[in-house]
């Protein structure tokens, strides 16, 4: 459309009269009554503002099992990210040559407390992260879908290993 065809001047047809409203009679603007059935910006608001609105459940994931799972696995997310920071520490301690520092640090007990609960939660979401594989992973072998079981046996079965080689050579002190 071009300004020249609008008789306001203004491209869109928003004030002067666009070319829905033209040919409508006197007194039938934007907001006016000319036309039937024609609904105003202001009687919009008027009915989408008033309403009953019930109480939200703050505990809404307590009521069923697996949304306490789900949202004490969201949460899990934390204590991981503290073993990373802790971790970093560490890895920071030792190339700054501040190991004792780190390891008095590390034998207050309130940070045994804190890493033991983070031991658990990061286990806890180890074990739901693999047990969610195969849903979000679909394996087919010969054109035929692997079983759940499985991909969440290969899954434990592989963390397992990587934790008992991890083990070994962490008791054993890399020598």
């Amino acid at each position: 459309m071009r300004a020249r065809d609008v008789p306001s001047g203004r491209v869109g047809g928003r004030v002067g009269g666009g070319p829905a409203e033209r040919g409508r009679g006197a007194g039938a603007g934007r907001n006016g009554g000319g036309g039937g059935g024609e609904v105003t910006p202001s009687a919009a608001v008027r009915t989408t503002s008033a309403g009953y609105r019930p109480r939200r459940d703050r505990l809404w994931f307590a009521r069923t099992r697996a949304y306490t799972l789900f949202v004490l696995r969201e949460l899990t997310s934390v204590f991981v990210a503290w073993s990373i920071v802790f971790l970093l520490m560490l890895v920071a301690a030792v190339l700054d040559g501040s190991l004792a520092g780190f390891a008095a640090l590390a034998a207050r007990p309130w940070m045994i407390a804190i890493n033991v609960v983070a031991l658990a939660a990061t286990v806890f979401h180890a074990v739901t992260f693999l047990n969610l594989a195969p849903k979000a992973t679909v394996v087919r072998l010969d054109g035929y879908r692997l079983p759940a079981w499985m991909i969440q046996g290969g899954n434990h079965s592989l963390w397992l290993v990587v934790s008992a080689v991890i083990a070994f050579f962490v008791l054993r002190g890399f020598q």
